[in-house]
């Protein structure tokens, strides 16, 4: 199959633009991770539109040889496959993945969107040599609720885990579990997931008073003069910081939208 430079295959998919913290979280985890990389990597994801950038990520260590995608949503389940040359990285498709090939496999909220979780971590051991490590990030169930957050992905059935849930599971594959916390919980947290609810709120009555409005008045006049000037405007006390995104290790304390679980593989 011909290998192609990955900027090419990068600039020709088309996708609708997440929210910054989506991208501070995803390079926050793996900032976080690849130092302690190696060797070859495989890439769970739930969709393929940071997969270039997360590799440009990993391949800043160079003691990564080769990361594969596996995008749970593909219902071809191909691979896709790419090796970093000097400024470039090589992109190629594969139909399927050697056994017991990786080093490490990075498994990113994609056992939510699973039908099955324990056949999905088959695969996943599987795939991972009797040596290598798993590290699997999920939505934490116990605290998405208190700010209303969801991985919605089109129609795709959705379970959500806690904690005891993701340590259960694992434990019947592998070994020597350590979580780390992501992106905690606050009361600034709760002020801005508030002032979103209130915003679109606000965004869809000013939406329908202005086609109501606009059925009467044809010149805008009314709208102009009292709806569009009440704006949203956002506080600037609420601001994202990168700094709350960086995966710590876990306490108790902690109330974290999400979890890292670092494990290693169980030999029968």
């Amino acid at each position: 199959m011909e290998i192609v430079h990955d900027n090419y295959i990068f600039l020709t998919i088309s996708i609708s633009m997440p929210s910054f913290d989506y991208f501070t979280e995803e390079t926050e985890k793996y900032n976080f991770l690849k130092n302690y990389l190696h060797g070859n990597i495989l890439d769970v994801t739930n969709g393929t539109f940071f997969s270039y950038t997360s590799s440009k990520l990993l391949f800043e260590n160079n003691n990564i040889n080769e990361i594969w995608n596996l995008d749970i949503t593909d219902s071809e389940k191909n691979f896709s496959y790419r090796t970093n040359s000097g400024e470039k990285i090589y992109f190629e498709m594969k139909n399927s993945a050697p056994k017991k090939y990786f080093d490490f496999i990075i498994s990113s909220n994609s056992l939510e969107f699973s039908p099955n979780s324990l056949e999905h971590l088959d695969l996943l051991s599987n795939l991972l040599s009797d040596s290598g490590i798993l590290i699997i990030r999920f939505t934490n169930k116990q605290f998405s609720s208190e700010i209303n957050f969801r991985i919605d992905h089109d129609d795709m059935p959705i379970i959500e885990f806690t904690k005891n849930d993701i340590e259960n599971l694992l434990q019947k594959k592998f070994l020597n579990i350590d979580f780390y916390s992501q992106r905690l919980i606050d009361h600034n947290e709760f002020q801005r997931q508030n002032l979103q609810t209130f915003s679109k709120f606000k965004i869809r009555s000013q939406t329908f008073l202005k086609n109501f409005l606009l059925r009467f008045d044809k010149k805008q006049k009314f709208y102009i003069k009292f709806i569009q000037p009440n704006k949203i405007k956002f506080s600037k006390n609420i601001v994202t910081d990168a700094r709350n995104f960086k995966p710590i290790p876990y306490e108790n304390t902690h109330k974290p939208l999400f979890l890292i679980a670092i494990c290693s593989k169980k030999i029968n």
